[in-house]
């Protein structure tokens, strides 16, 4: 079945079958990392998606289902996360059986979408230190 989701930047869906539920805290990780792309909606559209990535292991980049980029609303069984980067705010919006927009049932500024679902405050000025799922035993450059 999946637990299919869309992040929505500019009309832009970005699809998951399989971390529906998580795209929030998803969603908030790509704010985080993406702070200084908040008013960039093309860059903060694809570091939302390599978040997305992300959540399923460093393989995911490979696989060939999963993930998806469309301009039309993806399957869904979660609620729509719609990323407006000129007003800096995500709502979530439900999803009518027919595909279309259904009603908006919470809107927050990037920062207190952070504060909510990371449990976490924006420093002024500064970035949050936050984990990196990425294994890096194996990278090729020398270094871990």
């Amino acid at each position: 079945m999946g637990d299919r989701g869309n992040i929505v930047v500019n009309g832009v869906y970005l699809y998951t079958h399989s971390y529906g539920t998580e795209l929030r805290t998803i969603l908030a990780r790509a704010l985080v990392r993406g702070k200084d792309r908040w008013t960039d909606d093309s860059y903060l559209t694809r570091i939302v998606f390599c978040e997305m990535l992300k959540a399923s292991g460093k393989g995911s980049i490979d696989d060939t289902t999963g993930f998806g980029i469309s301009t039309q609303q993806q399957d869904w069984n979660n609620p729509n996360l719609v990323v407006d980067a000129d007003a800096q705010t995500v709502s979530v919006v439900s999803v009518r059986d027919d595909g279309k927009k259904g009603t908006t049932s919470e809107r927050k500024t990037f920062e207190d979408w952070i504060e909510k679902y990371l449990n976490a405050k924006l420093p002024e000025n500064e970035y949050l230190d936050i984990a990196d799922d990425w294994d890096t035993a194996d990278d090729d450059d020398g270094d871990a």
